[in-house]
């Protein structure tokens, strides 16, 4: 069975890899600011607890709605400057304040960091548990400056995968209805 466009359906489409790449670099970027704001959460959560924890749950939802505004403007811009350029599947973009399609992305999104995390610590615990600490699999001392390749190799790779499940199931609603 093919894709519309020759493509085998068991391997991921462009846009997926071009998704799982974008969630990367959100991810970084999120990763570098929650360390520099992790110092403030947890003198909040010392000082004022209830206050700290609700800070704390704004912090770690963000990344949907990090995510979801950059789905959102990057699509503007892209109807924008590239009219011709979005798939047909995609329903167009208006306003400042981000659809339900964006809203959707966004917490898609931060289900693939997950996933894609869990799966990658997972699979190098197997590989490199004989060889390293718990500390270093995970990478939990400094998740943005050491980051070794092999586990990157396999969040890009499980979440394009992530991705391409959900492609499939959407060409799959559009034909059922």
């Amino acid at each position: 069975m093919n894709n519309t466009n020759n493509w085998s359906v068991w391997l991921p489409n462009l846009n997926s890899w071009i998704s799982a790449i974008i969630v990367a670099l959100v991810t970084f970027l999120l990763t570098y600011l929650g360390s520099l704001i992790w110092p403030w959460i947890n003198l909040l959560i010392n000082l004022w607890p209830r206050v700290g924890i609700v800070v704390w749950f704004l912090a770690y939802i963000s990344p949907i709605f990090a995510l979801a505004l950059g789905h959102h403007y990057l699509n503007l811009l892209l109807d924008k400057y590239f009219p011709n350029s979005g798939s047909a599947d995609m329903i167009k973009v208006e306003g400042y304040i981000p659809g339900l399609v964006s809203w959707w992305q966004g917490m898609y999104g931060w289900v693939v960091v997950l996933l894609s995390m869990t799966i990658s610590n997972v699979i190098s615990a197997f590989i490199f548990a004989p060889y390293s600490t718990v500390e270093q699999i995970l990478n939990w001392s400094s998740p943005v400056i050491a980051i070794p390749l092999l586990p990157l190799i396999i969040r890009c790779l499980s979440a394009a995968y992530l991705y391409h499940f959900q492609t499939l199931v959407w060409q799959r609603l559009q034909l059922d209805s």
